[in-house]
């Protein structure tokens, strides 16, 4: 097959499917409208698939000989950002007609790509493919994390899958061109939202305070120096404070202050290491002012890191799609990823696929209102997906070896994850309720 070519085929629709979700964004969670609409491609085409309540779809291609069984996964949600109605050349070919919510990380491409690989599937003989092909269409990626109903249905119904792949757009790359990392593509992350407990008054005597502000500057620049103290420099990992709320006049001090940051890394155990700090630091400090703490701190998220296999099996295969010199390993991203646990789960490739094209205006970077994508980069996406499909289904790869061998439990357990999502995982509570804040 000439996975180009194929997929060239349906580039208009990927074009008009992209540009629907784009124009009708839904944020993580709330995607029903989204998933409503696949669902009738899907019916369209006669495929085979399965919804998950909350999580996504699955589609499956099953050929005619039991085989290995290869997941794409797209994401399917939107950001809360307001777009602008121009990319950085101008008008761009359509925008959000839903007012503060807006595709801009790409999910719609995502999902566009994923759309044209299921019609190039649906004309494929069975007995032409050699194993099984399975499409996650994957809500909540952005903020919910609904992807834990996805993998609860998999591992619940023993559906067995031997790699992953997906795409994730990227207007640092030229049209034409993709980024296959030797190992590292994501960081990790952890994520807190604390309040410190004191106790307000006149600001003319705050000996008769417990100041939460004077308690915060002392946390912050202990937390601050958590990566000069205790992390490898050779081991990145960054810190940063995305909220700090307190106090509404200049001569009241406060009774209690909010704050909410987060940390990025590859080492799985310096994540843990940086949040066991984090509570040793609030544990220590807090009784010096007078103060308390509580809050959410969060579990530790894996990196997202490509299987040594399967990354060169993808670099080989691609380079019937895409010039040699345009498969590159790029520097990884401090952004977190669901694909972390898929690939940690089933082994397999996390790739950049590059959108830029200065003379359209697709330069803004991610989760920005200018953002925008060179649409002639979907027919290279889809045909990604069907050449590491196949490439994976015909190779002799075992990616058993690598494979993380507990269940989903086990991954949340070792993650730090809170109790709920261990219970669900474990069967003890029915469902796991995942809201958009």
């Amino acid at each position: 097959m000439n996975y180009l070519e194929e997929a060239g085929k349906y580039q208009d629709l990927m074009v008009s499917e992209r540009r629907y979700f784009h124009q009708h964004p839904e944020l993580s969670g709330l995607e029903n409208n989204t998933v409503a609409h696949i669902k009738e491609f899907l019916d369209g085409i006669g495929a085979e698939y399965e919804e998950v309540p909350d999580g996504g779809i699955l589609v499956f291609y099953r050929g005619s000989n039991p085989g290995k069984t290869v997941l794409l996964r797209g994401d399917i949600d939107a950001l809360p950002i307001q777009e602008a109605k121009e990319n950085t050349k101008g008008p761009k070919a359509c925008i959000s007609l839903n007012d503060g919510v807006s595709h801009a990380c790409g999910h719609d491409a995502h999902t566009a790509m994923l759309m044209g690989v299921a019609k190039v599937l649906s004309g494929v003989d069975k007995a032409d493919i050699p194993g099984t092909i399975i499409l996650m269409f994957e809500r909540g990626e952005e903020n919910t994390e609904n992807v834990l109903k996805l993998y609860k249905h998999i591992e619940s119904n023993n559906i067995h899958i031997d790699s992953s792949f997906a795409l994730h757009v990227c207007n640092s790359l030229d049209t034409g061109t993709i980024a296959v990392n030797d190992d590292n593509v994501s960081a990790g992350s952890f994520t807190f939202s604390l309040k410190i407990s004191g106790h307000g008054g006149h600001g003319s005597r705050p000996d008769l305070a417990n100041s939460p502000i004077e308690c915060f500057v002392a946390i912050y620049n202990e937390i601050s120096s958590i990566r000069l103290r205790k992390i490898s420099p050779f081991k990145p990992l960054t810190f940063s404070m995305g909220q700090v709320q307190a106090g509404g006049s200049a001569n009241a001090i406060p009774d209690e202050l909010t704050f909410k940051g987060t940390s990025r890394f590859y080492d799985f155990e310096n994540g843990h290491l940086f949040k066991n700090e984090l509570i040793n630091i609030l544990e220590q400090t807090c009784p010096i002012y007078n103060c308390t703490y509580s809050g959410y701190m969060g579990g530790i998220n894996r990196a997202t890191v490509n299987n040594p296999e399967c990354r060169d099996l993808a670099r080989k295969t691609l380079s019937d799609i895409f010039d040699t010199k345009n498969i590159i390993a790029a520097n990884p991203e401090m952004d977190n990823e669901t694909m972390s646990r898929t690939l940690l789960k089933w082994p397999g490739v996390y790739a950049r696929l590059g959108t830029r094209n200065l003379s359209k205006g697709s330069t803004s970077n991610l989760h920005t209102s200018e953002f925008d994508i060179d649409e002639d980069a979907l027919k290279f996406g889809a045909a990604a997906h069907l050449a590491y499909a196949f490439a994976f289904l015909n190779s002799d790869i075992d990616t058993s070896k690598y494979a993380y061998k507990g269940t989903f439990a086990d991954m949340a357990m070792e993650e730090g994850a809170n109790r709920d999502r261990i219970d669900y995982f474990l069967g003890n509570i029915p469902d796991l309720k995942l809201t958009y804040t």
